[in-house]
C-alpha cells in the first residue's frame, strides 16, 4: 500500500498542471522537491555515523556537484541555480528507486492511465500542456506498464482514450524535425551549442548559459530567429557539453556505464524495462531535452537508480548532515514555493486587455517572489516600458532583464508594440527601442534579423 501511495505522488506530481502557468513545469518540479526533502528529514533526523555510497551514487553526487561549481562562471547563474535545485530533485528520485523500486513501474502505469483520462476529459495534452511532452512521457513510461498484472489491458485502455486525441500522439513526431522549419530550427540551435562548447571544451560555459549566449554564436550561420528565447539547445546530450564541458559530460558518461554494466549480468523484467526507457530517452533526448522535463528526467533519473544497485560500496564519514541535508532541505521548500507563488501571481498578468500599470505591479510581484526566473526578468522590463514608467524604474528594469537574455527581451518588447492594443502603451515601446538602438555582439544579430524582415 505504501509503494502505492507513493507511486501516487509521483504520478500525481508528474501530471499537474494549471492552464495560467506559462511554465507547466514549475508545478511538476516543486512537488518533485518534496521526495528530496523528505530524504533529507530522514538523514538530519537520525544521521549514521558512517553512509555507505558506492562508486554511483557518488558519481551522481559528483555530476550534481559539478554543476553547481559551475555557477561560479555560469553566464545566466539563476537559471543555472534553478537546473541545479531540479538536479537535487532527481538525485532523490535516483536513490529512492534504488531502495524501492517497486514505485517505478506502478509510478508509470498510474501516470500512463492518469493522462490518457485527463486528456480525453479536459485536454491540455493530458496534464503536459505541450502535446511534445505527453507523447515523450508515454515513450518512456510505456515498458514499464507490461511489468504490471494488468498492463496490457491498461495500456489498450490508455490507447483508446488517446485515439480520440490524435494530435496528443503525433506531436512529438510533427515537431520533432519532421516539418522542415522545425529541423532548420533545431540544427540552429545545434550548432550554436556545437560553437559554444568548442569555446569551453574542457569546463563549459556554466549550468544556465545557452539561452543567454547562443545568439552570439550566429556568426558562424543564420539562425532562423534570433529573437528567440529557445530555454534549451534541443539535444540534451549537446547542451551537457556546452555547460558543463567534458567534465560534466564524462561524470554523465561514467553514471549511464555503471547502469550498461547491468548487460553483463542478470537482467529482471525490472531492468529491462529501464533500459528500454533509458534507450527511448537517449533517441528523443538527440532532438528535445527529455532530461530537462520533470516526468521524463524523473523516469531516466529512477531507471538509472535501478539499474545501478549492487555497485561496489565504500564507507564515507558523515559528521555534517546534520547540517548539510536540513540546509538542502529548506533551499529545495522555499524554492519550490516561492516559484509556485511567482506562476500564480504572474498568470493574472495579461498585456493585452488590462491596464499597463496593472501589468506592470503584477510581474513585480511576480519577479519578487522568484528573482531567478528568466521569464520574470524579461517581463518586468517589458511591463515596465509598457506602464511608462519613470527612466530609473526603467533603467533598473533593463538591467535585470540584461541578466537573462537581451536578445529577447528586446524581441518581446517590439512583439509588444506590433501587438499592443493601447497605441499610447505601442509608442512607449517604440520610443524605448529607439532610446536603446539594438547593438553589441547578443544584439546584432537580432538587428540583422529585423532588417532583412522588415
Amino acid at each position: 500500500m505504501r509503494a502505492w501511495a507513493a507511486a501516487g505522488y509521483l504520478a500525481a506530481a508528474w501530471l499537474a498542471f494549471l492552464p495560467g502557468f506559462y511554465d507547466g513545469n514549475a508545478l511538476k518540479w516543486a512537488l518533485l522537491y518534496f521526495p528530496a526533502v523528505a530524504l533529507a528529514a530522514r538523514f538530519a533526523l537520525d544521521p549514521p555515523k558512517l553512509l555507505r555510497i558506492d562508486a554511483a551514487s557518488a558519481t551522481a553526487l559528483a555530476l550534481l556537484g559539478w554543476a553547481a561549481f559551475s555557477l561560479l562562471w555560469s553566464q545566466d547563474w539563476r537559471n543555472g541555480l534553478i537546473g541545479v535545485f531540479n538536479g537535487a530533485a532527481c538525485l532523490a528520485l535516483f536513490w529512492w528507486a534504488r531502495n524501492r523500486p517497486e514505485v517505478l513501474p506502478k509510478a508509470a502505469a498510474l501516470g500512463i492511465a492518469a493522462a490518457a483520462v485527463i486528456q480525453q476529459g479536459v485536454g491540455y495534452h493530458g496534464g503536459f500542456g505541450n502535446p511534445n511532452f505527453l507523447a515523450e512521457f508515454l515513450l518512456m513510461a510505456a515498458p514499464f506498464v507490461c511489468l504490471h498484472r494488468f498492463g496490457w489491458a491498461l495500456a489498450g485502455f490508455a490507447a483508446a482514450l488517446l485515439l480520440f486525441r490524435v494530435d496528443a500522439l503525433m506531436g512529438a513526431a510533427l515537431n520533432g524535425g519532421l516539418v522542415w522549419a522545425s529541423l532548420e530550427y533545431r540544427l540552429d540551435l545545434l550548432m550554436a551549442a556545437i560553437l559554444m562548447w568548442a569555446d569551453a571544451p574542457v569546463w563549459g560555459q556554466g549550468l544556465g548559459s545557452y539561452d543567454l549566449l547562443y545568439p552570439l554564436y550566429g556568426e558562424g550561420h543564420v539562425l532562423s530567429d534570433p529573437g528567440l528565447s529557445a530555454g534549451a539547445a534541443h539535444n540534451d546530450l549537446l547542451q551537457l557539453h556546452a555547460e558543463l564541458g567534458l567534465v560534466g559530460a564524462g561524470l554523465a558518461g561514467l553514471l549511464a556505464w555503471y547502469a550498461l554494466r547491468r548487460l553483463w549480468g542478470e537482467l529482471t523484467p525490472l531492468d529491462r524495462a529501464c533500459l528500454a526507457s533509458l534507450a527511448i530517452g537517449a533517441v528523443l533526448a538527440l532532438g528535445e531535452f527529455p532530461l530537462q522535463n520533470p516526468a521524463t528526467a524523473s523516469l531516466a533519473a529512477m531507471s538509472l537508480g535501478v539499474l545501478t544497485r549492487g555497485v561496489r560500496t565504500f564507507p564515507v564519514q558523515v559528521p555534517a548532515l546534520r547540517l548539510m541535508f536540513p540546509a538542502a532541505s529548506v533551499a529545495l521548500l522555499a524554492y519550490g514555493i516561492s516559484a509556485t507563488v511567482a506562476q500564480m501571481t504572474f498568470a493574472l498578468v495579461d498585456l493585452k486587455n488590462q491596464p499597463a500599470l496593472d501589468a506592470y505591479v503584477f510581474t513585480r510581484t511576480a519577479y519578487r517572489s522568484n528573482p531567478l526566473d528568466p521569464m520574470l526578468r524579461h517581463h518586468l522590463y517589458l511591463t515596465a516600458v509598457g506602464a511608462r514608467m519613470d527612466a530609473d524604474t526603467i533603467d533598473r528594469a533593463e538591467a535585470v532583464a540584461a541578466t537573462a537574455s537581451p536578445h529577447h527581451t528586446r524581441y518581446l518588447i517590439l512583439k509588444a508594440a506590433r501587438s499592443a492594443g493601447d497605441p499610447v502603451v505601442a509608442q512607449a515601446f517604440l520610443a524605448e527601442l529607439q532610446r536603446r538602438p539594438l547593438s553589441g555582439p547578443v544584439l546584432d544579430p537580432l538587428k540583422r534579423h529585423l532588417e532583412l524582415h522588415r
